[in-house]
């Protein structure tokens, strides 16, 4: 490898090492000695054992382009799965020199970024420059250029460094919120070489940037450079210190050192070029992040009055949200509204929009702790501005829920007849059906209005509305019709050639037939926007044949979203695939429990991912907590288990979830249980009394319980549709059995 990467230096380097990798005295229908066939089928099936017996050197690498067009590019992922990283590195090479065009243009990058890794910089600097004069202006140019710097700073090239950033990255400088390590490349940089501004560009660095790591190799930078350490005023040095100490540790005793010196300093600038809106926004989550959210709002309010322009909005948002966290309701519409109302005179409004739906956003919030009473005409004043209605939906959805719980059916009605021509569909939905139930159940009588019709008017609205998601399929089964999408579950199954992809669908459906799933959706996830339903259906279809299959469920549900969820059976079944199917089966059996409703259980969970672990610690395909799992263990008497292991994970959760039903007798407040916890359903249903399941499932405090609810009983009815024969309307009667 060392010879290589010497010859890699050399002027004509690529050229001649092209004629060396290529070369090879193999028989055409043999790759290092192994036969072609033999080999496209062990890689199909990411068998890599191959590797073990194969005569392979650096003189007949070039052998795998017989393989067909890309296999140089996609050996490169098998050499790195299989450990050989320099042999990895130069199948790039041959890609890079002898590939078809796409496949040259895709190798470029993985090759800069494999140089940048092993700190190879200067033939890193030598193929970016490459690369930009090939490359610069597609879309993958811009991660060129900002490799060329990275490997011009870790040679200290410091004029290149800054020239670079000024060419290439002219327009961000100002805040390199995206990237803040190419502010600490210029600010550095520029430092070493003295350069007019150096310091600000460090001032800058510690006022705008409040990623951890990046403060750190500042900071132990420019203390390491006494000369220009001591260039810097004692309250500087003291903030930078702080910053330094906050960034590592968030404990009291350090906030209660750090935060004043802060607090003072950030009060000190005078300078409005420093008072930078980055700032004001760094400051503000700062301040949310540390729970010091009632000091930072004293700050950010005082501060505001000193400000103008974008940096007075920044100022009047982030104590808004400040006293918000503080629950100081009042003071936060106070400074939100300030940002609403300074939005609407503003001369370049739709660049303030994203901010302007966001101070929104947080007002209706506040208000609704305020005085939920008030919330209609707060949202009804707001509601024809807004944008992109969905972004309000959780709002709206916390306000239905306050209003099912208080039993203010008038209020539901208002709230609706206000905002119907503003809201989302799925609000729309929501409020239709609840609408039509509160009429059916008798709670509420309007005059003039023939009930039955306009029952019907509303569950049929409802209904059309309504996409994959459970009011719509409530209302469908309650007028008797069959959910939309699931009238095409007969359609005839689309062929799809594998062939037929050009440019980076080609790419992507490679990544298959080389046996590396895994890395052709990491490829989806990278440009989904761009890709054609044709190539996300044949992706489906490859990861669950190749046992990926929470993989195949997310690229299913890019797809159904991209046909508005009108799908075959056969595409249905990738979207709600049966994967573990012995285990689930099994253990449903077992616990009598139907198995429509397990499989949807460990759907929604964990999108089938045996590995996953949640924010909040739960493990493994049913999602239990570590000290749930002991107990039942424990109950089960079980002395050893492992949680990541998919049957003994199935066979905890299947019991768990048998247990609490018996306990409860309610599917829905089972689910309510398995994910809030037993504790919490009886405290809301010792509040709550006298509310049948679905209204229950409605007034549910916590957004995420009552959205994993409802996500389960969809889930389980289309499982239960998909792979029996019973109809929506049988399977919601056993679940919601006082809905019909």
């Amino acid at each position: 490898m060392n010879g290589l990467l010497s010859l890699m230096k050399r002027p004509a380097a690529f050229f001649i090492l092209a004629i060396i990798l290529t070369a090879g005295s193999c028989s055409p229908s043999s790759i290092w000695n192994i036969p072609s066939d033999r080999l496209r089928k062990q890689i199909q099936k990411s068998d890599y054992s191959f590797l073990k017996e194969a005569t392979i050197k650096s003189s007949n690498l070039g052998e795998v382009t017989r393989l067909g067009p890309g296999a140089a590019y996609y050996f490169y992922y098998i050499f790195l799965k299989a450990g050989f990283r320099a042999y990895a590195l130069q199948m790039l090479l041959i890609s890079c020199e002898k590939e078809k065009k796409i496949f040259r243009e895709e190798s470029w990058l993985p090759l800069l970024r494999h140089l940048l890794n092993d700190k190879n910089y200067p033939a890193c600097e030598k193929y970016a420059k490459t690369f930009i004069k090939k490359y610069g202006e597609s879309k993958r140019g811009k991660e060129g250029k900002r490799i060329l710097i990275e490997a011009l700073y870790r040679q200290k090239k410091d004029e290149e460094v800054v020239k670079s950033l000024e060419t290439y990255f002219h327009e961000e400088e100002p805040s390199f919120q995206d990237d803040p390590e190419l502010l600490l490349f210029k600010a550095v940089s520029s430092s070493r070489l003295n350069t007019d501004g150096w310091k600000d560009d460090i001032i800058r660095l510690f006022l705008e940037i409040g990623d951890a790591e990046i403060i750190k190799r500042a900071y132990d930078y420019i203390i390491g450079e006494k000369v220009l350490y001591n260039a810097f005023d004692e309250d500087m040095k003291r903030y930078m210190a702080a910053k330094n100490s906050l960034c590592l540790d968030d404990s009291d005793e350090i906030k209660a050192l750090a935060l004043p010196v802060i607090e003072a300093y950030v009060k000190s600038i005078e300078r409005p070029d420093l008072r930078t809106r980055a700032m004001i926004k760094t400051l503000g989550l700062t301040y949310l992040s540390l729970d010091e959210a009632g000091r930072g709002a004293k700050l950010l309010s005082s501060l505001s009055a000193d400000l103008s322009g974008k940096s007075a909005l920044d100022a009047f948002e982030m104590a808004g949200r400040c006293y918000r966290k503080n629950e100081q309701y009042s003071l936060a519409v106070k400074y939100l509204g300030k940002v609403i109302d300074r939005s609407k005179n503003d001369d370049h409004r739709s660049k303030n929009d994203d901010q302007k739906e966001r101070a929104v956003w947080f007002l209706l919030d506040c208000i609704q702790e305020l005085s939920p009473d008030s919330f209609i005409e707060a949202a009804g004043r707001y509601a024809p501005h807004w944008r992109d209605p969905s972004y309000f939906d959780d709002v709206l959805e916390k306000e239905i829920a306050e209003l099912v719980s208080l039993k203010k059916w008038k209020t539901i009605f208002a709230l609706h007849d206000v905002l119907k021509d503003h809201i989302s569909d799925e609000i729309d939905s929501q409020l239709s059906l609840l609408r039509a139930r509160i009429l059916s159940l008798g709670y509420l009588t309007v005059e003039g209005v023939d009930r039955t019709k306009e029952i019907n008017r509303l569950l049929k609205k409802a209904a059309s509305v309504g996409g994959m998601e459970y009011s719509g399929f409530l209302a469908s089964a309650l007028t008797g019709e069959t959910p939309r999408f699931f009238r095409s579950l007969h359609g005839k199954n689309k062929q799809i050639r594998p062939e037929s992809f050009s440019g980076i669908e080609a790419v992507i459906s490679g990544f298959f037939e080389y046996g590396l799933p895994l890395e052709g959706y990491e490829m989806i996830s990278e440009n989904k926007e761009e890709l054609g339903k044709n190539l996300l259906l044949h992706a489906s279809r490859m990861l669950s044949e190749q046992g990926c299959d929470r993989e195949a469920l997310l690229v299913a549900a890019y797809y159904a979203y991209k046909k508005n969820y009108i799908l075959t059976g056969e595409e249905m079944r990738y979207l709600y695939p049966r994967a573990f199917a012995t285990f689930i089966d099994a253990h449903a059996e077992k616990r009598e429990i139907r198995t429509h409703l397990l499989y949807a259980l460990v759907r929604e969970e964990s999108a089938f991912d045996p590995a996953i672990v949640s924010s909040a610690g739960a493990v493994g395909l049913s999602q239990l907590m570590p000290e749930t799992a002991s107990d039942l263990a424990g109950w089960m008497r079980l002395e050893e288990y492992d949680l990541y292991d998919p049957e003994t994970n199935i066979s905890l959760g299947s019991y768990y979830f048998a247990r609490l039903y018996r306990l409860i007798e309610s599917l829905p407040k089972t689910l309510i249980a398995y994910n809030a916890g037993m504790g919490r359903l009886r405290s809301w249903e010792k509040t709550y009394r006298g509310f049948t399941d679905d209204f229950f499932i409605e007034l549910i405090p916590y957004k995420e319980t009552r959205g994993y609810v409802k996500k389960i009983i969809v889930s389980a009815v289309i499982y239960a549709c998909l792979y029996g024969k019973e109809s929506p309307k049988q399977i919601l009667s056993e679940i919601l059995p006082g809905l019909f």
